[in-house]
């Protein structure tokens, strides 16, 4: 399980870090494309064409790291499965109560709520929007300087 735990933590990791140069990226980006506006004629297209290329960038981030959070939740959820099976074939809960009065703190899978897996997609997906408005906000901004 923290194997799992961990690699959720890098791919969120990889998708922060990869996002915050993006957001970095269009900051200087619409900055430039706006010294451009006041110093020459530069066409306002461009600034479209940017932004088209941020939605593109962030979406693929976001979907790539997405993706690889379900495709390790659903391996871990195998697993999950499995130690559940086991617990009950072995008689474990019953073995510690009978032996010891100790009750086991073990959620079966299926009976557990939602998964954290679920929280850590939102906050990538969220970021991503953030990039991609501050991007159209850039765009905008380019556009009503011409």
């Amino acid at each position: 399980m923290r194997a799992y735990h961990q690699s959720e933590i890098a791919h969120t990791d990889h998708a922060f870090k990869l996002l915050t140069a993006l957001l970095s990226g269009v900051v200087v980006g619409f900055g430039a494309l706006l010294g451009l506006r006041s110093e020459t004629s530069a066409d306002p297209w461009l600034a479209l064409l940017f932004l088209a290329l941020v939605v593109v960038a962030v979406a693929a981030i976001v979907a790539a790291t997405n993706a690889k959070i379900d495709k390790d939740n659903e391996r871990y959820g195998v697993y999950a499965a499995e130690y559940a099976a086991e617990r009950r074939i072995l008689g474990i809960d019953r073995d510690l109560e009978d032996a010891a009065g100790y009750t086991s703190r073990w959620v079966d899978p299926e009976r557990r709520a939602g998964g954290g897996h679920n929280w850590t997609k939102r906050i990538i997906t969220t970021f991503g929007l953030v990039v991609a408005g501050v991007a159209l906000a850039g765009a905008a901004l380019v556009i009503a300087v011409a």
